[in-house]
């Protein structure tokens, strides 16, 4: 009966011991998929509000080809570096959405401020330009002499 337990519980070591690596490799694709895909996503996200993603999209692809790399050579420590790439990115598409978000803001502001002094230019000229039109036409042309024209 003991010899059976032991028998058993050695069976089952070895079987865990064949399928966990799998498993553990499986499991860590899932994580590198959805990391990448969250990555991607916030890349996206960022270049929707506007921001400059090129540099995020660089790491991206370098980060792709580690985890090719990984895949060729089943080698894990070019998936972790991977890993901590695609996290930066997703950390560094934040920063790049914010920054976007105030960049934007701030061109909305010197618009608006655009749009008001070319109204206030634009009123001025309409109010004073025909005034100072016709005061320098006075200074210009007031030694002049308009005679009656004969028939």
């Amino acid at each position: 009966m003991k010899r059976n337990c032991l028998v058993v519980a050695l069976v089952m070591f070895l079987v865990l011991s064949f399928t966990l690596p799998n498993l553990k490799t499986v499991i860590c694709q899932g994580s590198v998929e959805e990391n990448v895909f969250e990555a991607f996503k916030a890349i996206v996200d960022a270049e929707r509000s506007g921001g400059d993603v090129s540099s995020l999209t660089n790491e991206l692809n370098a980060a792709m080809d580690l985890i090719n790399q990984a895949q060729d050579k089943g080698d894990d420590s070019h998936l972790q570096e991977a890993l901590i790439k695609l996290e930066n990115i997703i950390t560094s598409a934040v920063t790049v959405t914010q920054k976007a978000a105030v960049d934007n803001q701030t061109h909305l502001m010197f618009l608006a401020l655009y749009v008001g002094v070319f109204g206030v230019s634009c009123f001025l000229a309409y109010r004073y330009v025909p005034i100072v039109f016709w005061n320098l036409w006075i200074i210009v042309k007031k030694s002049w002499r308009v005679w009656a024209a004969h028939r």
